[in-house]
């Protein structure tokens, strides 16, 4: 790993997790880069909004 990644373990329930897996799936990503994909986009619209 870099020094410029952190890992980051996350616990979620089952029935988000198989979204989850869905939606990757679908956009054929993995989860790893579909999370990536969700934090990404969340920080970027709260910045906007704090705008």
């Amino acid at each position: 790993m870099t020094q410029n990644k952190k890992r980051l373990g996350l616990s979620i329930p089952m029935f988000l997790y198989q979204k989850v897996v869905a939606e990757a799936e679908y956009k054929g990503k993995t989860i790893n880069a579909l999370c990536l994909d969700i934090f990404w986009e969340y920080f970027k619209n709260s910045e906007l909004q704090n705008r």
